[in-house]
């Protein structure tokens, strides 16, 4: 049951979305959850996106309305649909590649900060 365990473990590469960005600092966030998953547990990431702080979102919790529908062009609708976007044009692992997602600054690049 070990070497199941072990084997799995090596198979698995976490994806991670950086929520709530407010600035490009906030990316050392991610380059210090990627070093703590690798130091303690072994696992390497792969950051998928990075969606940015919205004002919208508190507003649509507030009024009940689905943010996407009501705020197309809010920060966050936006980079849930380059998310979404990416979902559909790459698959899940293990149906086909996601590509490699590594360059935390190339997120900033795809997902615009306010």
């Amino acid at each position: 049951m070990a070497d199941k365990l072990t084997l799995a473990r090596s198979r698995l590469r976490p994806l991670v979305v950086l929520n709530m960005g407010r600035e490009a600092a906030d990316l050392t966030q991610g380059a210090h959850l990627r070093r703590l998953c690798e130091k303690q547990l072994g696992l390497g990431i792969e950051y998928v996106a990075l969606t940015p702080w919205d004002p919208a979102v508190h507003t649509s919790v507030n009024e009940r309305k689905l943010l996407c529908r009501e705020w197309p062009k809010s920060p966050l609708s936006r980079a849930v649909e380059v998310l979404a976007q990416r979902i559909v044009d790459r698959g899940f692992p293990g149906e086909a590649p996601l590509g490699s997602f590594e360059d935390l600054e190339g997120l900033a690049e795809d997902f615009p900060l306010p």
